[in-house]
């Protein structure tokens, strides 16, 4: 791990509300200070996307976003998940797992950096960032391209296709009624 390198780093982590939240981010801080991180690793459950708290913190002090290294099967099935999305939109650089989904969206060899979801995979792939030897990524190529991709107007657009084939069946099966 990045502790035992003697690679200095800070890792703030955040978290929204929901059902059992108190409980994860109790057991998220115990095992931070069991692991002897308090130093390190922060917890934070103030910021927001909805009031531009932590879109603000983000952009003005991340230099690398982590996505999803879940090793369950909606990890791996989810396509593009929110955190992949918000962190790229706003152009930070960003890590997370490879997985088939990501595929639907982007080219995980291009778009961002991926390695597999172990503690050994993730810290050479950290230290091959902070090193300079990672597959260099045009950051804002992968920005426009989320933006483009993940619009209000691209999401109007599915919306009204969906809607459209509803309607067009909704009518086909009315007149075969008539």
């Amino acid at each position: 791990n990045l502790q035992q390198q003697a690679v200095p780093f800070t890792c703030h982590l955040f978290g929204a509300y929901g059902a059992g939240y108190a409980q994860r981010f109790n057991d998220y801080q115990n095992r931070i200070q069991q692991a002897g991180l308090a130093q390190q690793v922060f917890l934070s459950k103030d910021l927001k996307f909805s009031d531009g708290s932590l879109s603000q913190y983000l952009s003005e002090n991340c230099d690398l976003a982590l996505g999803i290294f879940g090793d369950n099967e909606r990890a791996r099935s989810t396509a593009a998940p929110n955190k992949l999305i918000e962190a790229l939109s706003m152009g930070i650089p960003t890590l997370t797992m490879n997985s088939p989904g990501l595929k639907e969206f982007f080219d995980p060899e291009l778009d961002f950096w991926t390695c597999e979801p172990s503690a050994e995979s993730l810290t050479t792939a950290l230290l091959a960032i902070l090193n300079g030897t990672a597959q260099p990524i045009d950051w804002e190529c992968t920005r426009q391209k989320v933006l483009q991709t993940f619009s209000l107007a691209r999401y109007q657009e599915a919306i009204s296709k969906i809607l459209n084939e509803v309607e067009s069946e909704f009518l086909a099966a009315k007149n075969s009624h008539d």
